[in-house]
């Protein structure tokens, strides 16, 4: 029993190792096949349509309209965030408020009926 489960642990060993064996000798093959290209090296080609439409728009004025615009966004959904905060926070003790004054009546009431309750045996014993 612990020998098939050793052979069979080395047999799932041996597969994968020769996959990623394989995998890494392809991927080998692939970079020294591929063409070497300079750093500096620059391909030269005619601008063409889509090259000179992307040089005449303004990135710069328009990365600075975006940042600026995305700072007031967010500082107005803080200021949203804090209000809705503000007004559950209201609504929160108003509810304890509500349900304190609500707790004292039902407690007056419950001793209300203990009184009466209690008189009323006081006056059936009489």
């Amino acid at each position: 029993m612990f020998f098939d489960i050793l052979i069979s642990v080395m047999y799932d060993f041996i597969l994968q190792t020769s996959l990623f064996v394989s995998l890494g000798v392809v991927i080998y093959l692939l970079a020294r096949a591929m063409p070497r290209v300079e750093e500096g090296a620059v391909i030269p080609h005619a601008p063409g349509f889509f090259d000179r439409s992307l040089q005449r728009l303004p990135l710069k004025k328009i990365d600075a309209w975006l940042n600026s615009s995305s700072v007031k966004m967010l500082r107005k959904a803080r200021i949203f965030v804090m209000r809705f905060d503000n007004f559950v926070e209201n609504r929160l003790s108003h509810l304890k408020e509500t349900n304190d004054r609500a707790e004292e009546k039902r407690e007056s009431i419950a001793n209300l009926l203990e009184h009466v309750k209690d008189e009323g045996n006081s006056e059936t014993k009489q």
